[in-house]
């Protein structure tokens, strides 16, 4: 008597923030158990950390695959929330052992903020690619996935769309033309959420 396992539970996103998350979970069964009984729901829930448990609604079971959803409210409470799995049955009868070693990570909150260093407002530049300097922003649940230079309301070039989170200084990707030219930074965290610096 082999009991299904699961083999992979995938979160998509793995760091989630305010919105819908997937969650994908492949079973094992033993070589003579038929597969699994997509007759029976497993019991799915997550639970924040320091939170309390709610159920993910299944949207597909075939073969061995089971999907389910959950929304992610922005009260939710952020950090390590668990994934646990109950009840689910090979087409033999088998029931699986509860499962709760699965986890995601919840992250509503935007990085903090963060300030532009230099060049200061109004300063004047004989240079067309002048280097921009910027504060670190901090993002204590997910962390600091990338920035992105704005100039001018457009990230695109000479401003930069991605720009490494080890970094805090870079130069226009193409040289500026004459005149005044505004700048700011966006800090992005691996769930997404962002923040503009300040002036």
């Amino acid at each position: 008597k082999i009991a299904p396992v699961i083999q992979s539970l995938n979160t998509n996103p793995s760091y989630a923030k305010a919105g819908t998350v997937t969650f994908t979970m492949v079973f094992q069964t033993g070589a003579h158990c038929n597969g699994m009984n997509n007759s029976v729901t497993p019991t799915v829930t997550i639970t924040p950390a320091g939170g309390t448990a709610r159920a993910v609604t299944q949207t597909s079971y075939q073969g061995n695959t089971w999907t389910g959803q959950t929304t992610i409210a922005q009260s939710d409470l952020n950090g390590t929330a668990t994934i646990s799995v109950a009840n689910a049955k090979d087409n033999i009868n088998n029931q699986m052992l509860p499962n709760s070693t699965h986890t995601f990570v919840i992250d509503t909150i935007a990085p903090t903020a963060f300030n532009l260093i230099s060049p200061t407002t109004g300063a004047w530049l004989n240079v067309n690619q002048p280097q921009l300097t910027w504060g670190a922003a901090t993002d204590i649940t997910s962390g600091i996935d990338h920035y992105a230079l704005e100039i001018d309301g457009s990230t695109n070039s000479p401003g930069i769309s991605s720009i490494s989170a080890t970094l805090n200084t870079i130069q226009p990707a193409a040289a500026l033309t004459m005149g005044m030219h505004n700048w700011r930074i966006k800090a992005y965290d691996r769930a997404g959420n962002s923040n503009w610096s300040s002036d």
